[in-house]
């Protein structure tokens, strides 16, 4: 299924969170197309697992009634994190947790960026730029790293990371995450 058609299917359902357990589902088209499919997201930036996320952990979780939506999404995160960093034979792993009512002003930070003269893409070392996957190309990077190498005027960059921590509201990773792509292999995160 195409995300637009997701996003469109989702629209006015009054969900409190999606989750994603598959990989590269926390990518800023994507969360974009999803920014009115409910309150967070739960995603990853790269590759998940085979494992997935850890379900026995969640449900105990999903059940406290103690727990506002934010901070059930926020444990969850963490679970996914603790699991992954106790799993001695795959410690990879990443995740976001993304208020998406906050995209259309991250979009909007990220327009005047690009509206007010970038550095052209030929001048930027992409290899620099924090990526999310081993692809050659790269086709997924941090759109913040991305943004700090090709914005010409910090106020603008200022406004953007600002904007950045009222849209992501959590954020972690192993200090290595695995891709199959091309070889397997893992690459550091920084």
């Amino acid at each position: 299924m195409e995300i637009p058609v997701l996003a469109s299917a989702l629209e006015g359902q009054g969900l409190e969170f999606l989750l994603f357990d598959a990989c590269f589902t926390a990518s800023v088209e994507m969360l974009y197309d999803l920014r009115h499919s409910a309150d967070y997201l739960i995603g990853s930036p790269a590759e998940v697992m085979g494992a997935g996320f850890p379900y026995k952990d969640f449900v105990r979780l999903v059940f406290r009634e103690d727990l506002s939506t934010e901070a059930l999404c926020r444990q969850l995160c963490q679970a996914y994190m603790t699991a992954y960093r106790a799993n001695t034979t795959y410690p990879s792993a990443s995740t976001v947790l993304v208020k998406l009512s906050e995209m259309d002003s991250l979009a909007a930070c990220a327009r005047a960026i690009f509206e007010a003269d970038p550095l052209p893409v030929s001048n930027i070392d992409l290899g620099a730029i924090q990526y999310y996957e081993l692809m050659n190309p790269h086709l997924f990077y941090d759109l913040n790293d991305y943004l700090s190498a090709v914005s010409r005027y910090p106020m603008f960059y200022s406004e953007f990371q600002n904007q950045l921590k009222r849209t992501v509201l959590y954020k972690d990773c192993t200090d290595q995450i695995y891709s199959a792509y091309n070889v397997s292999h893992r690459f550091d995160v920084s």
